[in-house]
């Protein structure tokens, strides 16, 4: 098993054997003088020029282009990111501000150039759209994107890339 799944394992038995000791159902917690397994502390390996430029070539929508120059410049996470509105992002200046992002906590980051126009682009093609929309929405529903729904696009254009 990978140190994650072992980490998660203890870490539930850990939880379990401090709830059976604080409701009476132990005497003591077996599990208190035991050290959690570590984890190693991996670095996702960075995109290269190249490798962004297949996912922009083989990117057969206005969408998933803005998706990608979107994503690179905020690096907003995944949740953050199919959580942004329309009135979350200022065209001119490309500030974005991410809302309840990691521990809750509000940031603004900023767009490029590039991911900008891809943007406006894309919005173009939804004349319909209120600022208080959703910025990004399924091709197939016309309703938000979800996280799966990113994961799946970005798969899908990693896989057809070779990235």
């Amino acid at each position: 098993l990978k140190d994650n799944t072992i980490h998660g394992y203890a870490q539930a038995l850990k939880t379990f054997c401090r709830f059976l000791e604080r409701e009476g159902f132990a005497p003591t917690n077996a599990m208190a003088k035991v050290q959690m397994p570590k984890v190693a502390k991996r670095i996702m390996p960075a995109f290269s020029p190249s490798d962004i430029r297949k996912l922009l070539d083989v990117s057969l929508c206005r969408r998933d282009t803005a998706i990608v120059l979107c994503l690179l410049d905020s690096g907003a996470r995944g949740s953050e990111f199919v959580g942004l509105r329309i009135c979350d992002v200022d065209l001119r200046t490309g500030a974005t501000r991410i809302i309840h992002g990691k521990g809750g906590k509000d940031r603004t980051c900023y767009l490029g150039a590039k991911a900008r126009k891809a943007l406006i682009k894309y919005l173009r093609e939804r004349p319909d759209a209120q600022l208080g929309d959703p910025l990004w929405v399924s091709h197939t529903s016309g309703e938000q994107l979800t996280y799966a729904g990113l994961r799946h696009a970005l798969r899908r254009l990693g896989s057809r890339a070779g990235v």
